[in-house]
């Protein structure tokens, strides 16, 4: 697919290519330390397209990934929960953690995010979208910053000796550091990646629908996508924050 401006309007004005538009908004600075006023921004901006008008907008492909952000964002807010209950009690619990670290390795980095970058990035850097710069390097960058996030979870989880004191420590802020992570990135892609997309490239999206039905069968698995979410479900079930009344 050729790369470049997309079809000039009915008027016969060409708009900003897709590249433009995304580097005219002005929004994906270079530091993560202008994280709180971004995720603010894009809520103040992107109202009229969250919630039920955003999955109207959105196609099947981009509807998918904003629901597989909720699964993760799920088990986030469980591993933060989880951790802070760990350091509370003294526990040593490395086989539990495995069962997180299983699920944001094989889940959030190898499935969800390799499918975007794979797929979704692929299909805007033929449009003209730099991948090093602007947007979507941002993007790439935190997904590295995420699977770091999740190799020191890892490590923790497997290391030889019991826990001690400052491991848990170590817990907690590992838990924290990639929740915060991982829910503001995937803030940006909800209120504003993925809309942007919507609007200036509804010709592929079709073609994105595709692609990931693809991956999800032929990369991640049917039965290990299944396994995930199962896993997903327990781990929330087993050390979430209990509802009011809830034994």
């Amino acid at each position: 697919m050729a790369s470049g401006p997309l079809r000039p309007h009915r008027g016969g004005t060409a708009p900003l290519s897709f590249a433009q538009t995304l580097q005219g908004e002005g929004l994906f600075g270079e530091s993560l330390a202008e994280s709180d006023r971004l995720s603010k921004h894009f809520r103040k901006r992107l109202g009229l397209v969250r919630g039920v008008q955003l999955r109207r907008r959105m196609n099947a492909a981009l509807a998918d990934l904003v629901a597989e952000h909720r699964i993760i964002a799920r088990v986030l807010k469980t591993l933060e929960h989880w951790a802070g209950s760990v350091a509370r009690r003294g526990a040593d619990a490395r086989s539990e953690l495995q069962g997180f670290t299983d699920f944001f390795s094989r889940f959030a980095d190898e499935h969800h995010h390799d499918k975007e970058e794979r797929v979704l990035f692929e299909v805007m850097i033929e449009h003209g979208v730099p991948r090093e710069e602007g947007p979507l390097g941002m993007m790439f960058r935190e997904h590295e910053q995420c699977r770091a996030s999740t190799r020191q979870l890892v490590e923790l989880a497997h290391q030889h000796h019991p826990w001690s004191d400052a491991d848990r420590g170590a817990l907690c802020a590992a838990a924290s550091n990639y929740s915060k992570l991982l829910l503001l990135h995937m803030s940006k892609e909800d209120e504003f990646l993925y809309p942007m997309v919507t609007r200036q490239l509804p010709p592929v999206l079709q073609r994105v629908a595709q692609e990931f039905s693809r991956f999800k069968t032929h990369e991640t698995g049917e039965d290990e996508y299944r396994r995930l979410l199962l896993l997903a479900e327990s781990l929330v079930a087993r050390h979430g924050p209990r509802a009011p009344g809830r034994p």
